[in-house]
């Protein structure tokens, strides 16, 4: 399975989002390729859909089903809900849809 992660350089959110995604991952015994994209000026986060920081799409679909049709990208950051980074719930519902469970 196909993990993007894109984010801003600086982004302290990022290390976490990572970890998390890479750890429900493994406690649900999914075998990842995970991509991080550094995303440096405005054209990097348009090429690479970038909604907000950190955004991440499981085979190519947000994490976040809300989020799918949004089509205005930048260098900005985006929360999910109160956090700043995907909860495990929604890591795990995503990994589900993407293994059509």
């Amino acid at each position: 399975m196909n993990v993007t992660v894109v984010s801003l350089e600086k982004c302290d959110a990022t290390p976490a989002t990572i970890a998390l995604v890479t750890e429900v991952a493994h406690d649900m015994g999914v075998e990842i390729n995970l991509e991080h994209i550094v995303v440096k000026t405005r054209e990097d986060a348009i090429a690479y859909h970038h909604i907000g920081n950190p955004t991440v799409r499981i085979n190519g679909l947000d994490i976040d089903p809300g989020a799918r049709g949004i089509n205005q990208f930048g260098i900005t950051w985006r929360r999910y809900g109160a956090s700043s980074m995907p909860s495990k719930y929604l890591t795990k519902a995503a990994f589900l849809e993407a293994l059509n469970i």
